[in-house]
């Protein structure tokens, strides 16, 4: 009978507390440059039915792995003091190896972007692909490990930074009706009970085109990422 419990479980509440939000945050919008191709699923801009749906087909595929295990080399000091700093503080406490795969040397410090806080030194690769996990068990891939019981939380590191997808978040914002990294505006604390409708293509290529006319100084790279979300 394990089996129809666990098919009778909403798939959102499988993963611990504090991962829920932000797999909301990953799915309502594509997952980067890949299409999730699901029938009767919206690629772009997902329901909250959409996103339940996916979770129950992506929690069978496996995260990206990088097909090379070359370890690369230690990263250059960075110009950034605070970022060096804190660098060097997690090479002293876990070494200088990315601390989800242990294949590569670390070069990002990774962080948490609700609360600011660090969670790990990680690789390029795994910086790039950890958010996009959608496995709930440790035991189902490395990603998962790393997100469910971060490294680094217990030190309480602070990023010095934000690397937020502003044109995106300002898209989520729109499809949900209220900012997902900001506790303070949830309608509730537990993610599994919110709900929002499909949203309008044209109404949200229309926000993410007024995003980009008040930062008409965004770089290029972001630009690109503006023509992403409008495709």
């Amino acid at each position: 009978m394990d089996w129809l419990v666990r098919e009778m479980t909403d798939p959102l509440a499988t993963f611990p507390k504090h991962r829920q939000p932000m797999v909301i945050r990953t799915l309502v919008c594509r997952r980067g440059v890949e299409r999730i191709e699901i029938p009767g699923v919206a690629s772009d801009y997902r329901s909250s039915e959409d996103i339940r749906t996916v979770l129950l087909v992506l929690r069978e595929r496996p995260c990206f792995g990088s097909p090379t295990n070359d370890v690369g080399s230690r990263p250059s000091p960075f110009k950034n003091a605070s970022r060096q700093r804190l660098y060097e503080v997690l090479v002293d406490e876990f070494g200088p190896m990315c601390q989800s795969c242990g294949q590569r040397y670390g070069h990002v410090a990774d962080h948490d972007h609700f609360t600011g806080l660090v969670r790990g030194l990680l690789c390029r690769v795994c910086n790039t692909w950890v958010d996009t996990c959608v496995h709930a068990d440790s035991a189902d891939c490395d990603y998962a490990f790393y997100l469910n019981a971060p490294p680094a939380e217990s030190l309480k590191l602070r990023y010095p930074a934000s690397h937020r997808q502003r044109a995106l978040d300002e898209v989520r914002r729109s499809i949900l009706g209220f900012e997902v990294l900001d506790p303070r505006s949830w309608p509730s604390t537990d993610p599994t009970g919110w709900r929002w409708p499909a949203p309008d293509r044209a109404q949200l290529a229309e926000v993410a085109s007024n995003w980009w006319s008040r930062h008409p100084d965004a770089t290029s790279r972001r630009r690109d990422q503006r023509e992403a979300v409008m495709q």
